[in-house]
């Protein structure tokens, strides 16, 4: 039983290190790695300044 513990842990970590290892290199399920931009301000449209804009702040 401990002989085929270790070899079905051989063979499973041999099937998904790999295969984990490979993804990971390929793969940004999370999109991480983006182009960096050349800034991260966003530009505000400006509305005019006026009495009711005030009050609705």
């Amino acid at each position: 039983m401990n002989t085929l513990r270790r070899a079905v842990a051989i063979v499973v970590y041999c099937a998904l290190v790999p295969v984990g290892v490979a993804i990971r290199l390929i793969a940004d399920p999370l999109r991480v790695r983006r182009a960096p931009a050349r800034s991260n301000w966003r530009r505000v449209p400006q509305e005019p300044v006026s009495l009711e804009r005030a009050r609705r702040l």
